[in-house]
């Protein structure tokens, strides 16, 4: 199976799902049900809409900003509009495919700063780990914080599977599996290791492992860590307001406080990690939490339907600028360095 017909299969599974899932959350919904969500987009105020995409393009910069504190890290320096344009189309890449952005992300970073794509790879896994501890953070904050109702909910729901799971890894047969698996691994690794470290690709990919390094330490050799972590707490800051403020938006949602939103954002979150773009599982997942905090579930769901949507405008809009910008930005330097100097004319 070539490439293409892979990377087409893999589009088509994952916009089924999506779509599989928007059909899921619509299908037993009455003509009245409709009608009453259509009042709800006719009448929200979307003041409150425009005022979360102006915070999200906020912690958009400052994740431009702060990877291009890594790539320098690396002696790399790229330009803020090509970080930024970069940071960009990965949201619109991973519309099309879960991951496929960050691969696009790094590429434009090699096509019009030259960084070597395994730099650029490794300040991603940085990138990542940083992410998830801060989702998981934030997952441990509201599941206290909102336990009568998320909390409760959640371990309601999947706690005793979940703790099943973990008993029976954990149980003198599943640790026996385990360590068998980890000294398997470990042989065929130092087998590889000795029969291939002389070759070329060997060493190629050995190289390529350095860049990684280089890439996943470079946090640590920041011009400006107090910047860094001002960067890093300002960007999940901001997806809280986000969504915070959309709550506002309708008559149904604006009573719900802080601990709602927050458990909106959280368990949104994990909807657009593990689907594409979020599509259909967002806003079965908003509709769920929603429900919690006593909002009518047409209501909760058009609620879960209106940030999606603007959000994901946001990112076709903001991802075709990029697009384009990336090509201007560049040619103008491009010409700026074919100019002769003012010494070189006279």
């Amino acid at each position: 199976m070539n490439k293409r017909l892979k990377d087409i299969l893999k589009v088509t599974i994952f916009l089924g799902l999506g779509l599989f899932l928007v059909w899921w959350s619509v299908k037993d919904l009455s003509a009245a049900d409709w009608e009453e969500m259509k009042a709800a987009f006719r009448e929200a105020n979307y003041f409150w809409i425009v005022l979360s995409l102006i915070i999200t393009l906020a912690s958009h910069f400052s994740r431009a900003l702060r990877w291009r504190m890594m790539l320098q890290a690396t002696g790399n320096n790229p330009s803020v509009g090509n970080t930024m344009s970069a940071v960009m189309v990965n949201y619109l890449a991973n519309l099309a495919l879960p991951r496929l952005g960050e691969v696009m992300r790094c590429g434009v970073m090699k096509q019009y700063e030259n960084i070597p794509l395994s730099q650029s790879v490794g300040t991603l896994i940085t990138e990542r780990v940083i992410d998830v501890i801060f989702l998981l953070s934030f997952t441990v904050i509201v599941f206290f914080w909102q336990f009568e109702r998320v909390g409760r909910f959640l371990q309601e729901k999947f706690g005793a599977a979940l703790g099943a799971k973990v008993e029976n890894m954990t149980s003198g047969s599943g640790l026996i599996y385990l360590g068998i698996g980890f000294l398997l691994f470990a042989a065929v690794a130092f087998w590889l290791f000795k029969k291939f470290q002389q070759t070329a690709l060997f060493q190629r990919v050995l190289e390529t492992l350095k860049g990684l390094w280089e890439g996943i330490i470079s946090v640590k050799n920041v011009s400006n860590l107090p910047l860094f972590i001002f960067h890093t707490f300002f960007i999940w800051i901001m997806y809280v307001v986000m969504t915070y403020v959309c709550i506002f938006a309708m008559d149904a949602t604006e009573n719900v406080g802080l601990g709602a939103a927050l458990a909106v954002f959280v368990c949104g979150g994990y909807a657009i990690l593990f689907t594409q773009g979020g599509i259909g599982a967002y806003q079965i997942i908003v509709q769920a939490v929603l429900i919690l905090y006593g909002v009518k579930s047409n209501l909760a769901l058009a609620f879960g339907w209106l940030v999606w949507s603007s959000q994901t405008i946001l990112v076709l809009i903001g991802g075709v600028i990029a697009l384009v910008a990336l090509s201007f930005l560049n040619r103008s330097q491009k010409v700026n360095r074919s100019a002769p100097s003012v010494n070189q004319s006279t």
